[in-house]
């Protein structure tokens, strides 16, 4: 993960910093739930852009 914070220039701002964190927390999370990568972030966006909460 440091080293593709370091690529993306995630830590050369504080808003940068935290946005890198809750995109790993995400990743991890859906990793941990053993869920397709891809099709869980479409989801997810997209559940987004409607409002949805569920």
């Amino acid at each position: 993960m440091v080293i593709t914070r370091k690529i993306s220039g995630g830590s050369r701002s504080d808003e940068g910093a935290m946005t890198h964190a809750v995109n790993m927390s995400v990743f991890q999370t859906i990793k941990m739930r053993n869920q397709p990568i891809i099709s869980t972030l479409r989801n997810y966006i997209l559940k987004g852009i409607s409002g949805r909460t569920e």
